[in-house]
């Protein structure tokens, strides 16, 4: 099983960092627009919230959607998780994020579709 650390952070004010390491390789950088990590919050701050009916419903399909999008996010254009997703014997992504994504629910981290 392969071990993966995706870090998130504030690089400047107007841009974040992305770094993925993955068993003891040099990690991979790709920076983020602040808009498309406010983006992200404003949608999981609507269909996560504890008042979104989203959150009520068991099996909603607005959590699978978000789900995907989180690993949209995190996957890019340089497909990052795509080979992890994809690993027979199973991965461990362990992610580190700054206060403002620190609260993001992780845990519904999907692929769309079969995998």
């Amino acid at each position: 099983m392969s071990t993966f650390d995706l870090e998130v952070f504030e690089q400047t004010s107007n841009h974040y960092e992305l770094r993925l390491s993955a068993d003891g390789q040099p990690p991979r950088v790709r920076s983020l627009d602040r808009a498309a990590v406010d983006e992200l919050i404003t949608l999981v701050r609507r269909d996560y919230s504890t008042d979104a009916t989203a959150y009520k419903v068991y099996g909603a399909t607005r959590l699978a959607e978000l789900g995907t999008r989180l690993a949209e996010f995190l996957d890019g254009d340089e497909r990052w998780l795509t080979p992890m997703l994809a690993h027979p014997a199973g991965a461990v992504l362990r992610i580190t994020a700054e206060q403002r994504l620190r609260h993001l629910p992780w845990e519904l981290l999907a692929q769309e579709g079969p995998s």
